[in-house]
Parts: structure tokens; C-alpha cells; sequence
């Protein structure tokens, strides 16, 4: 997979509940999803194909537990 995500923001994903943000160049988020397990989840967004060119925009992930 293609992406500039800052991987220090992807180590620190937790396996527990809440919000994350993908962050861009701005300042508002450019998506904002919640899980119950975060890691997973936003693991998951980087496999999808047909979210490649969010995921290319994106430069981190944070979160909210």
C-alpha cells in the first residue's frame, strides 16, 4: 500500500474503543470513524481499495479512547 502516514501514529493505535481521525495537510480531519477496536479498524481502512486515494492524503491517524 502506497501511503505517507506518519508511522509512529499507526504504532500507537490501541486495541480498545473510541474515535480516530485520518489527518491530512490541513486542519480539519478528513474522515472520523469509530470502533471498537480501533487498530483493527483503521488497519483495515489502509487494505481497502477503494479508499486508496483518502489514504494517500492522509499524513496520520489520532484517537480518542
Amino acid at each position: 500500500m502506497d501511503h505517507q502516514i506518519d508511522p509512529a501514529s499507526l504504532a500507537a493505535l490501541p486495541r480498545t474503543s473510541g474515535v480516530y481521525l485520518f489527518k491530512g495537510d490541513g486542519r480539519l480531519p478528513l474522515y472520523i470513524g469509530k470502533s471498537v477496536d480501533i487498530r483493527s479498524r483503521v488497519l483495515a481502512h489502509l487494505r481497502a481499495e477503494d479508499e486508496a486515494a483518502m489514504m494517500a492524503q492522509t499524513r496520520r491517524v489520532e484517537f480518542i479512547e
